[in-house]
């Protein structure tokens, strides 16, 4: 079966002496691995003149577009987004509203075309599976052992923390000081709307559904999106609400 939710669903035709119904199939479901072929055969057609005449604009030695982006759940999807497209070569601008979910994009058709633009946001819209392991890069791991450390990065507050643990997810990390925003931010949004609740959101999100957090992880620039395997060695430590673990990604051969 292609996930769980198809082979529940064939567990529920045959329980019901409804198995005849796979008799009148005219062909195979379709496999989701072979779906990234097929999609990317579809994307080459945006490099056609012809079609990119229909909804891509072009001034001067560039080309925009706009898209309407599905799935946005918090300020950090749109930084993942604008900071993954925006190393693409040729890229030169890549800005995502929040409010209307409305992605910009400019680039340089020399060196970059549509196809490599919308795979690469494709790629990065990944669907999470019970059990995954979600690591987030907050570009603050450079900042470590400097003093701007503790204020730099974006955290989850509760709504992306429950997106994730509502997802199976059991096992989060960031690369900085905590998971939960810089407390500068917090500190100016507690302030401006007497809202306790803001203080250690993401922490709290765990009261309604358990997970365990990793922070202040290193050289997250230098894994790819998906595609390892995360193990955790942790140091047990009696009476404490927290410990250090030694954090590896295994790749397979």
């Amino acid at each position: 079966m292609c996930c769980p939710g198809c082979e529940a669903v064939a567990d529920a035709i045959v329980a019901g002496g409804l198995e005849s119904f796979y008799q009148h199939r005219t062909e195979n479901a379709a496999n989701p691995e072979a779906l990234p072929r097929v999609l990317e055969e579809e994307l080459a057609l945006l490099d056609k003149a012809d079609v990119q005449q229909r909804f891509i604009k072009t001034e001067g030695d560039f080309q925009h577009l706009q898209l309407l982006v599905e799935g946005i759940t918090c300020a950090a999807c749109g930084w993942l987004i604008e900071q993954r497209l925006g190393k693409l070569p040729g890229v030169q601008e890549v800005r995502l509203n929040l409010s209307n979910h409305r992605l910009t994009l400019v680039w340089d058709p020399d060196q970059i075309q549509p196809s490599a633009l919308l795979g690469e946001l494709k790629r990065i819209g990944y669907t999470l599976k019970p059990h995954d392991i979600v690591v987030v890069n907050t570009a603050a791991g450079a900042a470590y052992g400097k003093p701007t450390y503790v204020s730099t990065g974006c955290g989850m507050g509760y709504e992306a923390t429950m997106y994730l643990l509502e997802r199976g997810v059991r096992v989060t990390g960031t690369d900085a000081w905590s998971w939960d925003a810089p407390f500068t931010h917090t500190r100016e949004k507690y302030l401006e709307t007497g809202d306790a609740g803001l203080i250690w959101e993401g922490h709290r999100a765990g009261r309604d559904i358990g997970y365990c957090h990793l922070e202040k992880l290193h050289n997250l620039e230098a894994v790819p999106a998906t595609g390892f395997t995360v193990a955790c060695f942790p140091v047990k430590i009696r009476g404490a609400s927290a410990g250090w673990t030694r954090a590896v990604a295994i790749f397979e051969d």
